[in-house]
């Protein structure tokens, strides 16, 4: 994660192929980012802005969050900006609010690389942030890995199924 005077820049990899080189593959997942700008933030209870099983603590309550849908057979088939309202969900796409994303990866692989731009009045201005990533399932799964890393997302039987409660979000400190 980076910045400029116009822009936060978010990118992600989506394959560590320093663990397994062969470890490829295409699945129907989510890809979640959570965006805390300024105290409050949202509350839904146990679940967030795409109906997974997702919330935050330790200080940290999401304002803004950004979800894309991978299709396993077809590619990216969607994207979303949520902006939390104080009541609900606001959901637009990222060009809605004058965001831009690439990402590298197909159907044989699975996506590879993502890269985001907000511009920061997408976001309230240019200001601190704190910021996790995570991959989860369809509507009613929980998160099964996150940058950074979180101790709350543990392996367990029913991983894909489970609740999962965010404390360790990356703090972007913006001069």
């Amino acid at each position: 994660m980076t910045y400029d005077a116009t822009y936060l820049y978010i990118g992600f990899d989506t394959k560590n192929t320093a663990i397994d080189s062969e470890n490829t593959g295409s699945w129907d997942v989510a890809y979640g980012i959570g965006i805390d700008t300024k105290p409050g933030g949202y509350y839904t209870g146990d679940s967030d802005a795409w109906g997974r099983k997702i919330n935050f603590d330790a200080g940290y309550a999401v304002d803004y969050e950004i979800y894309f849908w991978w299709i396993g057979g077809s590619g990216l088939d969607s994207d979303n900006f949520c902006i939390w309202t104080g009541s609900g969900w606001d959901y637009k796409s990222i060009s809605d609010v004058s965001g831009t994303f690439a990402h590298t990866g197909d159907t044989t692989d699975g996506l590879q690389t993502m890269e985001i731009a907000i511009p920061w009045s997408a976001i309230g201005g240019k200001q601190d942030v704190a910021l996790i990533v995570w991959v989860t399932g369809g509507y009613g799964s929980s998160a099964v890995d996150s940058i950074p890393d979180d101790s709350t997302i543990g392996d367990n039987s029913n991983e894909w199924g489970d609740s999962d409660t965010f404390t360790n979000l990356y703090f972007l400190n913006v001069n």
